[in-house]
């Protein structure tokens, strides 16, 4: 019997290490893209991802740093006041498209730097620590909790909130950078589980799938989150010069998306998780700030708007569409 109880254990692990976790929430949602450019928002019907057309433009009191399209709503992070190195958040009924209907503001203590949402959950970090938020009542958002870290990448995984932090001195090259992942299933009360520091390796976007999680940063570096009694770096992609860059990392099936350099968009066979392989590099015209794929199509928001690729072939992405926020 006790034979059988450690193979059931070992089994179910093993399933649960096959599962992907779910999409992080991002910037397309069904037919639209929301662009950010500067002070504002374009909004981009991207039905036909070969012809994205203009459907209307939200203008912000500051620069915006987050886009977030969940179902009917949307929820904008943006830098409010340079002065008083503060922010704010924008939350946004969607349901006609080209008439926004502002549900509520609130008010962030210190500059923006990430954010991500599931369900009733908006986790918002900043230069004062990471914000839980409950967007349950959207016209109506009340803090719930605050951690003592600003990370740059953010993951909500069911209970889990995964963070990453890093940073480099340009002059003398040295990096530091890690990971922590909190347990949110009492959002007024988080409390971190892991943690995990390194030296050259600074963590900039994460994304999540096969029980492995994937940080930017010199590159793209890997670390197994199941069925280790600690935290450690698995696997590791690396690219040339130009990998300070702070670039962001999507993953769909077993194809990385990650612009781990100012010139290129890399796009990995993660198959085999610990052993990252370059399939193709797409030269970038832009200083990407978000990107995300949705079946054959990888969307790039850049600073002169968005361009859409066709990634059908990995080894050969190519450009369909672009769409200039400065026509």
């Amino acid at each position: 019997m006790k034979r059988w109880l450690i193979f059931l254990g070992l089994l179910l692990l093993a399933v649960g290490c096959q599962n992907d976790a779910p999409p992080a929430v991002d910037f397309v949602q069904g037919d639209l893209a929301f662009v950010a450019h500067e002070n504002s928002v374009h909004v981009v019907n991207v039905a036909d991802p070969t012809h994205p057309e203009h459907v209307t433009t939200i203008d912000l009191p500051g620069w915006v740093t987050r886009v977030l399209a969940d179902g009917r709503f949307t929820y904008i992070i943006y830098e409010q006041s340079v002065a008083n190195n503060n922010g704010g958040l924008l939350i946004l009924d969607m349901t006609r498209p080209a008439q926004p209907v502002v549900r509520a503001t609130y008010n962030l203590v210190a500059w923006p730097i990430n954010a991500t949402v599931q369900d009733d959950l908006l986790v918002l970090s900043h230069g004062e620590g990471t914000t839980l938020l409950d967007v349950s009542d959207r016209t109506n958002p009340q803090p719930l909790a605050t951690l003592p870290y600003a990370p740059n990448g953010l993951y909500l995984n069911g209970d889990q909130l995964l963070t990453t932090w890093g940073s480099c001195d340009f002059r003398s090259g040295f990096c530091t950078g890690g990971l922590r992942i909190y347990d949110v299933s009492n959002p007024q009360e988080p409390s971190e589980i892991s943690y995990l520091e390194q030296n050259e390796m600074p963590g900039f976007d994460i994304a999540l799938a096969n029980g492995h999680a994937f940080i930017t940063g010199k590159g793209v570096w890997v670390t197994e989150l199941t069925g280790q009694p600690t935290l450690q770096v698995n696997g590791r992609y690396e690219t040339g010069p130009g990998y300070l860059y702070n670039g962001p990392i999507v993953i769909q099936d077993n194809i990385a998306v990650a612009a781990t350099h100012p010139a290129n968009l890399y796009l990995l066979d993660i198959s085999q998780p610990d052993t990252p392989t370059e399939l193709s590099h797409y030269q970038l015209r832009d200083y990407l700030s978000d990107l995300t794929v949705r079946g054959q199509y990888a969307y790039l928001v850049g600073e002169s708007g968005l361009e859409i690729l066709d990634i059908s072939d990995p080894a050969n992405p190519q450009s369909v569409s672009r769409y200039q926020a400065n026509p």
